[in-house]
């Protein structure tokens, strides 16, 4: 008897302990947000210069109650691609760095609030290194003479600056525009005020300090010659 009784209470336990977890299991829900994914901390010299996703869907559990007031702001899916890049071995010579999402990748300050899932389930940055290089500085004129002048000479200062950006941007490039200049009817000399054109906005000016420069004119009169032979 002492034997059945013990029996009794143990198959009374195990069904009590199975309707508590199928009452806790019948309360969480599942639900997916779409997540903005966060990268952070690049490697020295390094840059992403394309990545497969920009955005992740997160399957998440949790109680009614929680998932019901949860936003995609509550969710962060963050990737230290130092790390990543300093474990990756041969995607350093593809570069081409490939990330499996994992659980402790995200970060939430709501508590009962479990990861299931990834959709997709990894993503791939292109990396690309960052090359400086010194280039020449072309004036960008668009200007228009008044009869009887010419442009006698012309230059900018400062003459060269330098640039620096991903490799694949930088490659073959020998020289960096001003901004467009455009003057009417010059008759005399002239300094203009303007700046470096970038070509990217991957590409930052190093040197100088400022994006300024001035583009000096020295205007004269044509010979009389030249002049009758541009205005007949």
């Amino acid at each position: 008897m002492k034997n059945l009784g013990l029996k009794f209470t143990a198959l009374f336990l195990a069904i009590v302990i199975w309707m508590a977890v199928a009452t806790y299991r019948r309360a969480q829900e599942e639900i997916i947000l779409s997540v903005p994914l966060e990268l952070r901390d690049q490697p020295q010299g390094m840059e992403i210069v394309a990545l497969s996703s920009t955005m992740v869907n997160v399957r998440v559990r949790g109680s009614q109650a929680l998932l019901r007031t949860l936003t995609p702001s509550d969710v962060k899916l963050v990737v230290d691609v130092n790390r990543e890049w300093a474990a990756s071995g041969e995607a350093k010579k593809e570069r081409v760095l490939t990330v499996k999402f994992e659980k402790e990748m995200v970060f939430t300050h709501l508590k009962g609030l479990q990861v299931t899932d990834f959709l997709p389930p990894l993503v791939q940055l292109t990396m690309e290194k960052r090359v400086k290089a010194h280039l020449d500085v072309k004036p960008n004129l668009d200007l228009q003479l008044k009869s009887g002048f010419r442009i006698a000479s012309y230059h900018v200062t400062p003459k060269s600056v330098q640039v620096e950006g991903p490799e694949s941007l930088m490659r073959g490039r020998k020289y960096v525009e001003t901004d467009l200049v455009q003057r009417r009817n010059l008759e005399g000399n002239l300094e203009i005020a303007t700046a470096v054109r970038l070509w990217h906005n991957r590409v930052v000016l190093l040197e100088p300090k400022e994006n300024r420069f001035t583009v000096s004119l020295r205007v004269e009169r044509a010979p009389k010659e030249e002049s009758d032979k541009n205005h007949p």
